[in-house]
């Protein structure tokens, strides 16, 4: 691929990978105070929850990088919903644990939001979906 085709990572791409190492801080710290069994497990099962939205938004940016105001408007309100569950991480199972839910559902709902748009963007001309390579499907 040629030079001036490469797409580089964004500012905004940057800032939600800092505010995922601030989840991990946020996981560590929590598991510094109460080295217990049941801590680990209450850290595990967050880290889970928190890395497959990490990654799915990673996996998706790379796909589809937020070049839109669109896209871009949706990666932010995302961020900051990540930023609301690392945020109540440290009480998730101790009261803080509807702030985690619904941090977790307004990121699950901007997930949709991108992959409704990208969807959009590759859907054909006849209402066919296309592949995953964009190209029209014959037929």
């Amino acid at each position: 691929m040629p030079a001036e085709d490469e797409l580089r990572v964004s500012t905004l791409e940057l800032f939600f990978d800092l505010v995922f190492v601030f989840t991990l801080t946020q996981l560590t710290t929590l598991l510094a105070g109460d080295l217990t069994a049941g801590t680990m497990t209450r850290v595990v099962l967050i880290f889970d929850v928190l890395f497959w939205m990490y990654a799915a938004y990673a996996w998706l940016t790379n796909m589809v990088p937020p070049d839109r105001t669109a896209r871009r408007l949706l990666l932010t309100v995302g961020m900051a919903a990540f930023l609301v569950c690392a945020l109540a991480v440290p009480r998730a199972f101790d009261g803080g644990g509807v702030a985690f839910g619904l941090g977790y559902l307004l990121v699950f709902g901007v997930h949709g939001g991108l992959y409704a748009e990208v969807a959009g963007v590759r859907r054909g001309l006849d209402g066919r979906w296309c592949g995953g390579g964009g190209a029209r499907s014959g037929g």
